[in-house]
Parts: structure tokens; sequence; C-alpha cells
């Protein structure tokens, strides 16, 4: 499973870089790939950060040594992981939610590192592998997260500085006006783009 995390990360990562230089279609690759990588996360992290193989998730033996309390430790850890990712994805295009997202995400890996110093004495395997994932999702989210919303749309189309400005405005100050004038803008870029 450490393969398929280590995948799924990178092809999220290059996606990413290439949805920044304006891909067409690396937006939907992007969310793809992140969704992904959550969903692994949010349902098999249990069996990740226990160490479980691919191979192993749906056999009973491959659980048979794993306290429950680990167990529980894992699925928080892998609800708070996905959140995180989330909070990425949803900076990244713009879309409101991204703080609720990254709080709820930081309280559940909040949980599961305090269970996993006070409830899992017997696994240090699984605190090492919760807490380097912790630390490198915390900072890679709290990157996103303080970094201003728009930022990354900026990068995205600065050859289309009013249509950043408009979505932007529109994001910040949803409104008819401001949806009528994104609408303007968008109409004006997409006729712009086929000359």
């Amino acid at each position: 499973m450490k393969r398929t995390e280590l995948l799924l990360s990178g092809v999220s990562a290059s996606f990413f870089l290439l949805y920044l230089l304006g891909g067409v279609g690396m937006s939907l690759f992007m969310m793809l790939s992140l969704s992904l990588l959550g969903a692994l996360y949010a349902y098999l992290g249990f069996a990740h950060l226990n160490g479980v193989r691919m191979a192993q998730v749906f056999k009973k033996e491959a659980y048979s040594s794993i306290r429950f309390t680990d167990i529980l430790i894992g699925i928080f850890g892998g609800i708070g992981m996905a959140a995180i990712i989330n909070s990425v994805l949803f900076a990244i295009m713009l879309w409101p939610g991204r703080g609720f997202l990254f709080v709820s995400g930081s309280i559940f890996l909040g949980i599961a590192i305090v269970m996993a110093f006070v409830l899992s004495g017997t696994y240090p395997l699984l605190k090492e592998r919760l807490v380097k994932r912790v630390a490198i999702y915390m900072v890679f989210g709290g990157l996103f997260y303080v970094i201003p919303a728009g930022f990354w749309f900026s990068i995205r189309y600065r050859n289309n500085p009013e249509y950043v400005e408009a979505m932007i405005e529109h994001y910040n100050n949803p409104s008819k006006e401001n949806a009528e004038k994104l609408d303007q803008v968008t109409e004006e870029m997409l006729r712009n783009s086929e000359k």
C-alpha cells in the first residue's frame, strides 16, 4: 500500500504542476488523483497505518495481531489525512470550505496522535507511520490553508488578470452582480481564446 500512496502522491504533484503551467484538462486529472489519495486514506487508512499490505486488506488473519485501539487510531488518522487532502484540493480549485476541511482534518489527526501516544504502547511502528504522515500533511495542508484564496488560481490564469479578479471577487463576495460580472469576463475570455 506504500507504493500506491507514493504513486498517487507523485501523480497528484505532477498534475498540480501541469495545472499551474496551464495544461489543458490537468484540473480533472489533479482532482481525480487527489480524490483517490484521499479515498485511500479515508477507507483504508486503518489498514495502511497498521502495516497491512494491500493484498491482505480483506483477509481476517491480517488483523489478528492488531489491537482494536490501533485500528481506531488508523481510522481517525485516515479520516484526518483525507480531510486535509480535500482541503488542499478545495484551496487549489477555489471552492468554498477549505478552512472547515483543514480544521476538521487537524482535529482528527490530533485525536489520532493523542490516542497513539496514550493507548498504543505496544506498537511503535504505528506511531512512527502516523507521526511521519501527520507532520507531512499538517505542513502541506497548513501551507495551502494560510496562502490566500485565489493564489493558485491567479498563477494558473496569470494571462487573464480580469478573469482572476472577477473570480476572486465572486469567491470573497458571492452576489448576483459579481456572478454576472464573472459570466461576462468568462465569455470575453473564451471569445478571445478562439481568435
